[in-house]
This record gives structure tokens, C-alpha cells and sequence, in this order.
């Protein structure tokens, strides 16, 4: 096996860039480097910060480079990325959004995988789905969007969403009644008591100054709360949330479950996905 120390790259040396706004609270390369080294894959992951005007142009230039095999893609530009596709998956087709861009001829191949991910980090952590459960959502952009299908298709059968815009939380309820005719699903508020599962599937919370996604006094102590955010690992929704004795699911459990299906997109290996860190080496990254 590759140490890690000892990896270095070369003129064959693939490339994946992975682009947010901000950058600071990515662990994706982190993650996935080691992921190369531990399978003896070379590739490496470059985190670049590029703001909502820059995306368009630095893909084109993206799919210039020779040896760049695709982007990885965070917050804010997952619905901006799908419309830059020229190819979507399942699930990018079912969410409008896209965290894992595949170039290939001068073309680009996106698909989703937050949701997938998210509902696999939550059964890592011994939280079961269940039809019965009742799941608040906060949220309707990119990554919310595939968390709720997500959970949809993993067996939830009741579930709330909040945003901030109404009329985009109604749009993506209206796009879930199509797929499940048959859950039961409606438009939240800030108070999300009475709820078993509260997850956080918005930004807020990556800035000292970001106001909580809902109001964390109508929390039941009862209540799992998720976070999506996984720098700081305890958000100010979590630290509430602890305080009145809710468990807590991080938000790095879900980059932790679907960080070989993003690099098995990327780079076209579809047998990575099937590789597991290593005991104890998620919670040293």
C-alpha cells in the first residue's frame, strides 16, 4: 500500500478540481487524496475558489486541460453546474443540480450524489429510515434538493421543507409530489418541533454571523438533528441542538459515504465506489 507521505505527482497524474464559494470549509480533497493513495489511484483533488460569474468560464477552460477529468462541485453551484451539463444522470435529471461533472470529448457529464450520500451517512450512524418518521428539511438548493428525494426513496413517507423563499420550497414540493404521489409532504416554517429528524441542507452556518436555518428553540429533544456543513464540525445549529439534548449527525457523514461515488464519476472508475475508509481514518481528516 501507497503512504500517504510518500505519494507524488507526475506527468500521469490526473486532475479534479473541486470549486465552491467560499472554499475555506471543503474536506473533499483531504478525503479523496487519501482515498488515491490508500488505492494507489493518481489523481488528485485542487480545491479552487470561483464565485456564481466565473463557474461557465472556468469549466470551458476546465475541459482545455489535458489531464483534468472533471470538477467536483459545492456550494452555491450545484443547480448553476446541471445547466452547464451536456449529459445528466438519474439523479441530476430528477434534482436539477450536480455535484460530479465527467468530462469526455469536449463534453460534459453531470450527476448527483448528495442525496445518495446523505441517506448512506445517516444509516453509517445507525439512524434507520422508516415510513413513519417525520423529517424536517431546511432548504430547496442544490444539496436539499437531492436530500429530499433521497430520503424519499430511502423510505420516508412524511416530510416538511422550509426555505427562506417559499415559492422555491413550494417548486421543489411540487417536483416531489410528481415523483411520490403518495407522501406526505408540505411546507414548513422556523419551527420544526414535532419532527423526529431535522436536517439542515442549507449554507447557513458556514459564516460566524449566519442566522440559525430555523428556530432551534422549537427543537424537541427527542429530535436527531443533521447538518450538511462540515467546517465547523459543530454548526450553531448543532451546539443548540446539543444543549437540549438532541442527538446529533455531523456534517461530514455524508461526504464520508459518497466520496468514492464522486470519484468514481469523475474519473470514470466506476470500482472505486465500492472502497470503504479504513477503520478510524475518517475521524483523523
Amino acid at each position: 500500500m501507497e503512504r500517504l507521505e510518500d505519494r507524488l505527482i507526475d506527468g500521469e497524474t490526473r486532475l479534479i478540481g473541486i470549486v465552491a464559494d467560499p472554499i475555506h470549509h471543503v474536506r473533499t480533497p483531504q478525503l479523496m487524496n487519501r482515498m488515491f493513495a490508500r488505492t494507489g489511484t493518481n489523481a488528485v483533488v485542487v480545491p479552487m475558489h470561483v464565485g456564481a460569474s466565473e463557474l461557465a468560464g472556468l469549466a470551458r477552460a476546465a475541459m482545455t486541460i489535458r489531464n483534468m477529468d472533471g470538477l467536483i462541485v459545492t456550494v452555491p453551484h450545484k443547480i448553476a453546474a446541471a445547466a452547464l451539463c451536456d449529459e445528466l444522470g438519474a439523479a441530476g435529471r430528477m434534482t436539477g443540480a450536480v455535484n460530479a461533472i465527467r468530462f469526455e470529448n469536449g463534453r460534459m457529464a453531470g450527476d448527483m450524489y448528495d442525496g445518495l450520500g446523505f441517506v448512506q451517512g445517516l444509516r453509517n450512524d445507525g439512524v434507520a429510515l422508516a415510513s413513519g418518521m417525520r423529517v424536517y428539511l431546511a432548504g430547496a438548493g442544490g444539496a436539499a434538493r437531492a436530500i429530499a428525494f433521497g430520503l424519499l426513496a430511502g423510505g420516508v413517507s412524511e416530510l416538511t421543507i422550509h426555505n427562506r423563499s417559499p415559492q422555491s420550497a413550494e417548486a421543489l414540493l411540487a417536483e416531489l409530489r410528481r415523483h411520490y404521489p403518495g407522501a406526505g409532504l408540505s411546507l414548513g416554517s422556523r419551527d420544526a418541533s414535532r419532527h423526529d429528524l431535522v436536517i439542515n441542507g442549507t449554507s447557513a452556518g458556514l459564516r460566524p454571523e449566519d442566522p440559525l436555518p430555523l428556530d432551534a428553540a422549537s427543537l424537541d429533544g427527542t429530535a436527531i438533528v443533521a447538518e450538511v456543513i462540515m467546517t465547523p464540525r459543530v454548526t450553531p445549529l448543532l451546539a443548540a441542538a446539543r444543549r437540549i439534548g438532541c442527538r446529533v449527525v455531523y456534517g461530514k457523514n455524508m461526504l464520508d459515504a459518497q466520496i468514492a461515488l464522486l470519484a468514481a464519476h469523475v474519473l470514470g472508475m466506476p470500482e472505486l465506489r465500492s472502497w470503504v475508509p479504513e477503520n478510524g481514518e475518517q475521524a483523523d481528516v
